[in-house]
């Protein structure tokens, strides 16, 4: 099945979807699944490499081991769509990283401009820098 992708997040949306620190990620994607209007969420690939390990030096060992993976229970999601980076992404990039105070800020907002999506974050400060037209996309929790 192939929906319309409606929702990006970033490190830290991802990062507190795999430690459960916040209800909300669990909630928005929950909300993706309705059956009038379905419709997928993103991650760059990068930043779910780089979530993985975030999460991990953040205690994600301490999981119960008769649980999924948090990491499976998100790229297994039936709304997540993983997304590339490639060299046609790189004038907006640049453009980007003249105001982005972070890589994964950067990444997930080029995929929120290149796929016209909303992006989730826990880290509305690492956008700060960027002009009104970007940051107005974000939902911060």
């Amino acid at each position: 099945m192939n929906l319309r992708l409606q929702l990006i997040l970033d490190e830290s949306a991802v990062v507190s979807y795999l430690n459960r620190t916040s209800l909300a990620v669990g909630e928005a994607l929950g909300l993706l699944l309705d059956e009038k209007d379905p419709a997928e969420f993103g991650v760059p690939v990068p930043i779910v490499a780089s979530a993985a390990v975030a999460a991990r030096r953040r205690g994600l060992a301490s999981y119960d081991p008769a649980s999924p993976l948090p990491m499976d229970m998100l790229t297994g999601h039936p709304a997540f769509r993983p997304l590339g980076v490639g060299p046609e992404d790189l004038p907006n990039l640049l453009t980007l990283a003249q105001k982005a105070t972070k890589l994964d800020c950067l990444l997930a907002m080029q995929a929120a401009v290149r796929h016209d999506c909303v992006l989730f974050t826990n880290d509305i400060t690492g956008y700060a820098m960027l002009p009104e037209e970007y940051r107005e996309r974000l939902i911060g929790f």
